[in-house]
């Protein structure tokens, strides 16, 4: 009889102990993350930037166009407030033709246009490179540079605090303005330049783009 009840006993303790294990393995461990795959998807998406939705005029350098597929993986970055495809006009942006003393007009998010007048013009080959000075009533300047459909460019919005890159997207062959935190920026390798690829003495810096 007190076989039986030590038998019993023991089988009671096994059950206890293996039930402890199965609720154990349940439980993230040490550093392990309780997220399912799931909600990581989705804190993945709210953490992306959002799309700007806008029509930039007929006036602007460049207009707004249809998302592609997948975006550029630069555009996942910190530093991106907010990002649109966009694509240079033909009528408003010929670099070639353009000499200093011309205007060009940008129209940014926010309903925010510039106009800007060429301060400066580098032409190497291919390549041209333009410098223009935001007039009032806002200050900044605009950069921009192109090598046949590559461009790349800078424009600063000191009077609104504002930041914006052009950017080249190998990946679906197309451009993109991205409004960025100066704060977060750091040079990521194989990303785009962050400025024209002119060194301080005007020479071209094969390198850089």
């Amino acid at each position: 009889m007190n076989t039986c009840k030590v038998v019993v006993a023991w089988l009671c303790i096994s059950a206890m102990l293996l039930l402890a294990a199965c609720a154990s393995d349940e439980k993230p461990g040490n550093g392990e993350s309780a997220t399912s795959p799931d909600d990581k998807q989705v804190e993945e998406t709210v953490k992306m930037p959002p799309i700007f939705l806008y029509d930039a005029g007929p006036s602007s350098v460049f207009h707004t166009v249809e998302m592609p597929d997948s975006i550029a993986k630069d555009l996942k970055h910190k530093s991106v407030i907010g990002y649109v495809y966009i694509q240079f006009s033909d009528q408003m942006w010929r670099p070639g033709r353009m000499d200093a003393g011309d205007s060009i007009v940008v129209h940014l998010p926010d309903d925010l246009k510039l106009e800007a007048g060429v301060r400066r013009i580098r032409k190497i080959g291919d390549l041209v490179s333009i410098t223009a000075d935001v007039h009032e009533p806002h200050h900044g300047f605009v950069s921009l540079t192109q090598e046949k459909n590559r461009i790349v460019g800078t424009i600063e919005v000191y009077s609104e605090n504002r930041t914006f890159h052009i950017r080249y997207d190998r990946h679906n062959d197309m451009l993109y303005l991205a409004e960025v935190d100066p704060a977060k920026l750091d040079i990521v390798p194989e990303s785009p330049p962050l400025e024209p690829p002119f060194n301080d003495e005007g020479q071209f810096n094969q390198e850089t783009l």
